[in-house]
């Protein structure tokens, strides 16, 4: 699917819209936890490898909830 580029202050989104702004709050928000949990276990001197923790964080997110509408 193309890029969607939404209009700022627009008053109605369709579905596909609001889809697309959805999966791309998602997918930041992932890459943010990600560089977080990368950083958290650097921290304690894992070089390419998270922690335990950060394993089953990773886990959990990619099998988070979708919106079905």
């Amino acid at each position: 699917m193309s890029e969607i580029r939404w209009t700022h202050g627009k008053e109605k989104y369709d579905r596909d819209e609001i889809n697309y702004m959805l999966e791309t709050q998602r997918a930041m928000i992932y890459n943010d936890v990600i560089y977080l949990l990368i950083a958290q276990a650097e921290a304690i001197g894992k070089r390419g490898s998270l922690t335990k923790n950060g394993e089953e964080i990773v886990e959990a997110l990619k099998d988070c909830r979708r919106v079905v509408f």
